[in-house]
């Protein structure tokens, strides 16, 4: 039997957007990542050693932004203790 003939997409309509997985706290996936790396460098392909490196240097972002985040929480602590007694 033959198949039915598919419609035309009608005016308007819209593609699925597909979303990609970003690290976590940058908001950048990793083939943007390292896209941009290359692109700063001016080369078309990136090394072991620069991938470890931007590695290295997001995994120390995301500590600090937590370690200042828990500074802020305690300086918060002590304040609604000592407004208690």
């Amino acid at each position: 039997m033959p198949e039915p003939a598919k419609s035309a997409p009608k005016k308007g309509s819209k593609k699925a957007v597909t979303k990609t997985q970003v690290h976590p706290d940058t908001g950048i996936s990793s083939k943007a990542m390292t896209s941009r790396l290359a692109h700063y460098n001016k080369r078309s392909t990136i090394t072991s050693r620069e991938i470890q490196t931007v590695l290295t240097l997001n995994i120390l972002r995301f500590i600090n932004v937590n370690y200042t985040n828990l500074k802020y929480e305690v300086a918060l602590l002590h304040k609604k203790q000592s407004l208690e007694i």
